[in-house]
């Protein structure tokens, strides 16, 4: 009875030892194995969650970049165009009008050159052909009045053409009325002047 209660006392004893010794150990592994997994797991998460929080904004960043300036190129360039077009049709139409205006001016001035060249023209001819009548006319006048009466032969054939000239721009007089016609007139003239 001694042994057996000594020996269940040793088999009490060294069972808990191997027990405890075998917990703390199992528990030991278990601790170790569950803190490296969660410890693991959570630096893994954090690391992971820096490289994608990181990663996510360069390429967010690198997006947003290439989409601002894509679309800030594509209004430029409307806004560009717009412009450029606004701009040239604004100097075509000045300078087209400019253009048109000097053209018509040209134009105008060589016809107006044209017509007083004309007209200077048919005036200077009118003239000389006026003159030369009234130089013809005067000039059988006063051949007639050398050969037909010798009263009228002391004036000279300048002092008739002149009272001839006279007489075609100045109001009738009472002796012309007398004398019917330019002749009487042109008399009438020398005798006043004479």
């Amino acid at each position: 009875m001694l042994c057996t209660k000594l020996c269940t006392k040793l088999y009490t004893k060294l069972y808990t030892k191997l027990c405890t010794k075998l917990y703390t150990k199992l528990c030991t592994q278990l601790y170790t194995k569950l803190y490296t997994k969660l410890y693991v797991q959570m630096f893994c998460t954090k690391l992971c969650t820096k490289l994608y929080t990181k990663l996510y904004t360069k390429l967010y960043t690198k997006l947003c970049t290439k989409l601002c300036t894509k679309l800030y190129t594509k209004l430029y360039t409307k806004l560009y165009t717009k412009l450029c077009t606004q701009l040239y049709t604004q100097l075509y139409t000045k300078l087209y009008t400019k253009l048109y205006v000097q053209r018509l001016c040209t134009k105008l001035y060589l016809y107006v050159q044209r017509l007083c060249t004309k007209l200077y023209t048919k005036l200077y001819v009118q003239r000389l052909y006026t003159r030369l009548c009234t130089k013809l006319y005067v000039r059988r006048l006063y051949t007639k009045l050398c050969i037909g009466s010798p009263l009228y032969s002391r004036y000279s054939f300048h002092q008739i053409r002149c009272a001839y000239l006279i007489s075609l721009q100045s109001p009738p007089t009472t002796y012309s009325e007398q004398r019917p016609g330019c002749l009487g007139k042109a008399f009438a003239i020398i005798t006043i002047y004479s």
